[in-house]
């Protein structure tokens, strides 16, 4: 302990000379600590209070009706997503760096637990897309309420192998790029080709503008002849000058409302500033700077912590590492002893995974207990005889036919009602809480969020404890193996072993492993490959934001109309939100993807322009995921035949794991399942992945943080059963409505000019049915840069934009309605159909009372 304060008294004199440094000034972020602080300790009530709701844990819960499930489902759905955005915005302001990995795991959970209540509702409503108006009213949410946050940890690569392989990574794929430029360059014919036609467009040009320049010159020599005459006349008629005296007072009267308007200006601008009421500009600016400052004094704290942890790690593992070593061995040694002693045998040490010693000193310890707690039988049993053998089997075997009798009534009469299934994630939220309680709860905030010297030694005694139990564990085991061996040949037993205790009954069926077809092979040289082919690819900077889109409010009054072909469609920001749930907060943390609430396929389907690659390339940009093309167009003619097949689906499926987070990304997705090949396509062999992609999917297990996400613009060419099976979720992007096309055009021409002062009701009436890329197209191709620049002179109108719209295909009623029947024959929405038929032949006598919350 004393060298542990030798330690932090090194590290506080290095603090405290940081500290006396000019830069190391209170800064405008470090004064809200106290507030995030706070925030954290309301946001764990809350959190509290939501599970004493929530109990019991461990079983099932049982709901007589449907709407009541969903309320109850949906209301805890909102609290926790309330509760994750508190933790996810204290995680990023508070810059202490055990209270943020404290509430990284909390976080990670919370999350987890959304991610349950969104397919408990989509289960219960049979439906993807919910709209909470009267809830979120009642619990004093808006609807950018819903949207989860995506925090920042998920873009960190936290050891040195994943950044080695992501800099290989993106070598490789940096090379390829330039290589394909090289590629793009044309031949020397090409390029006199080409400049020959260039040449003779500017020779004809230029003889046009020398037509029209000797049109021009005669008609301005009359032009200014007529001017002359004017001006003769009117000078005939002009008063007569004024005076030298009156041209000063003239001057001096302007310069005076000049120097007047200087200094009112610069004293309403000194004003702004002493309230902090500046210009946009500058208060961007000023936020930057508060944003410089928070990761500044982060990386700060962090580097601070893990230099101090790196310290003590060391002293201790020099100084106590071997004398806890000679303890545990001896330790172990003495219960290997009194076990040979009792047993005449050995134990067996359990793996590391189950434990290794320790799970075995607690089994012992349980035993220990149970033995104490049962009566000592004084009678001695007497052994049974043949006759009573033969009846305990009869007995058995009647038990164990009543056993499948009762099973077979259970499912034949099931209790009716909707069971809400219990939650893996709240078992690792009542940990996290009885860590809070016991380390965070009585502490006080000081020296501005500094790393806990206490805390820190009781964190690198538990990681050194570990290491020493591990070394510990490989040297005993080694020495069993020997004193086994030993034993054997003592005891003349070696052909005969004995059954060990629990692995007795059924035997597992034991799954099939994937055979490896590059054993020898690096990770370098396989990356490599899948470049050079093509199926790793890089993908463009677009962030989920980008995606713009505004909420279907009225989503909740066509929802109670009950008609599943009525159904209310989702809006842009809807389908933003669901995707953010499906594909980015799963496959961002692996703690959150190891308890089981993830999607491993999803389908985008929609018309051209409606965003599905936006969302795609933002799925990736979010999580920092390695991105593969696995499209039908992208793999014809490479790793032909049934071989190559196979060899292409074991590097992609053995690349994904390894460079996980991965996207496989499949464009035009109904190729693989088109009922009748369309004449159009010049695919060779559009079906090549029919089968094995299934199987691809169907190998995703929950440490695998791999996602295959489809995107298609023809979906009814495709079977959709077979198209079900194949991804899990399927979304379906519709042409937006009028208040999601006002939306797009006002935030649209924001991004070419900095205000949008234009009447875009008449543009929103006007651009009925064109999607949002349309929209985008149409901007892009009026306000360019020269239209701009006479912007001064000549406004922007709207009947500007009609002639780009018109250029652009809209999506016609007919597409509209062909992709809202195929979504009703998809597996979800033929649920939702018989779920409407069914409640509407049931008609109960009682009516459900409407409940304000839904």
């Amino acid at each position: 302990m004393a060298d542990c304060e030798e330690v932090f008294d090194k590290e506080e004199d290095t603090s405290l000379e940081y500290m006396e440094m000019g830069k190391e000034e209170v800064t405008t972020f470090e004064m809200a600590y106290r507030h995030f602080n706070n925030l954290w300790i309301g946001t764990q009530q809350e959190l509290v209070d939501l599970l004493k709701k929530e109990t019991p844990y461990d079983q099932p819960q049982i709901i007589d009706q449907r709407l009541i499930a969903v309320r109850r489902t949906s209301k805890l759905y909102l609290q926790y997503i309330r509760i994750c955005n508190n933790f996810i915005k204290c995680y990023e302001y508070i810059p202490h760096p055990q209270k943020r990995r404290y509430l990284k795991k909390i976080c990670d959970a919370c999350i987890g637990r959304v991610l349950e209540l969104k397919h408990e509702l989509s289960s219960l409503e049979k439906t993807d897309f919910h709209f909470l108006d009267q809830m979120l009213l009642n619990l004093r949410m808006f609807p950018n309420d819903m949207n989860m946050k995506i925090p920042e940890y998920f873009k960190e690569v936290r050891t040195e192998e994943e950044q080695e392989k992501r800099r290989v990574l993106e070598e490789l794929l940096a090379r390829k790029n330039e290589e394909k430029k090289e590629s793009e360059f044309v031949t020397k014919q090409e390029k006199f080709v080409r400049m020959a036609m260039v040449f003779l467009q500017m020779i004809q040009a230029h003889e046009r503008t020398r037509q029209d320049m000797a049109v021009f010159n005669e008609a301005q020599k009359k032009y200014v002849l007529k001017e002359m005459k004017k001006q003769k006349e009117a000078l005939k008629e002009m008063p007569p000058q004024k005076t030298k005296r009156e041209y000063a007072t003239i001057i001096q009267r302007a310069w005076r409302q000049f120097i007047f308007r200087k200094r009112l200006n610069n004293l309403y601008s000194n004003e702004l500033k002493m309230l902090r009421m500046e210009d946009s500009e500058k208060q961007e600016n000023i936020t930057s700077v508060i944003e410089n400052d928070r990761l500044d004094i982060i990386k700060r704290n962090e580097e601070e912590y893990i230099i101090a942890k790196d310290r003590l790690w060391q002293k201790m593992l020099t100084y106590d590492f071997p004398i806890l070593m000679e303890e545990l061995e001896e330790k172990i040694r003495t219960f290997v002893h009194e076990y040979h002693e009792i047993n005449g045998a050995f134990p067996v040490l359990p793996s590391e995974e189950v434990g290794g010693s320790t799970a075995m000193f607690q089994e012992a310890a349980k035993k220990k207990a149970d033995a104490e707690n049962k009566p000592a039988e004084t009678v001695e049993k007497k052994e049974p005889s043949k006759k009573d053998k033969k009846e305990k089997d009869k007995k058995e075997k009647d038990k164990n036919k009543a056993k499948k009798d009762k099973k077979d009534e259970k499912k034949e009469e099931e209790p009716p009602g909707y069971s809400l299934k219990p939650s893996r994630y709240i078992p690792a939220m009542l940990e996290l809480l009885e860590e809070y309680n016991k380390t965070w709860k009585a502490k006080e905030c000081v020296n501005f969020d500094r790393f806990d010297k206490k805390l820190l030694e009781k964190e690198v005694e538990a990681d050194i404890q570990l290491s020493v139990r591990q070394h510990a564990d490989e040297n005993m085991r080694i020495e069993l193996e020997r004193l086994t061996k030993a034993l054997k040949k003592d005891s003349k037993k070696k052909g005969k072993k004995k059954g060990k205790k629990g692995k007795k009954g059924k035997k597992k069926k034991q799954e099939k492993k994937e055979v490896d077809l590059t054993p020898d092979r690096s990770l370098d040289s396989l990356v490599n490959e899948l470049v050079n082919e093509g199926i790793i690819v890089s993908y463009p900077k677009v962030l989920l934001h980008d995606f713009l889109g505004e909420y279907n409010y009225s989503g909740s009054i066509e929802h109670f109309e009950g008609d599943p072909e009525s159904y209310a469609l989702p809006c842009l920001a809807d389908i933003r939100r669901v995707v953010n749930e499906y594909c980015i907060l799963p496959m961002g943390s692996e703690a959150i993807h190891a308890g089981g609430a993830y999607v491993k396929s999803i389908l985008l389907a929609g018309p051209h322009g409606s965003g599905k690659k936006t969302l795609v390339y933002a799925i990736c940009n979010e999580i920092g995921a390695t991105m593969m093309n696995l499209s039908a167009e992208n793999i014809q003619g490479k790793y032909p035949g049934p071989e190559g097949l196979e060899m292409l689906t074991h590097l992609v499926s053995k690349v994904c794991r390894l460079l996980q987070p991965t996207v496989i990304y499949i464009k035009d997705a109904e190729s693989y399942y088109w009922k009748k090949r369309p004449p159009y396509s010049k695919l060779s062999e559009p079906s090549r992945l029919k089968k094995a992609l299934p199987k691809l999917i169907k190998r995703i297990k929950n440490d695998d943080r791999v996602l295959v996400c489809g995107t298609s613009a023809n979906p009814f060419d495709a079977d959709p059963k077979a198209l079900g099976e194949c991804y899990e979720k399927i979304i379906c992007i519709f042409k937006p409505d009028y208040n999601c096309r006002s939306y797009l055009w006002r935030e649209i021409i924001k991004r070419h000019r900095n205000n949008a002062d234009l009447d875009v009701s008449v543009l929103a009436n006007i651009s009925d049915g064109f999607t949002a890329g349309q929209i985008e197209i149409a901007v892009q191709n009026v306000l360019t840069d020269r239209r701009l620049v006479l912007e001064k002179k000549i406004p922007v109108n709207p009947a500007e934009f009609v002639s780009a719209l018109a250029e652009c295909v809209p999506v016609y009623e007919e597409e509209h309605a062909a992709y809202k029947a195929w979504l009703l024959k998809l597996n979800l929405g033929s649920q939702r159909v018989a779920l409407y038929e069914q409640e509407k032949e049931e008609a109960p006598e009682e009516e459900i009372p409407e409940d304000d919350d839904y």
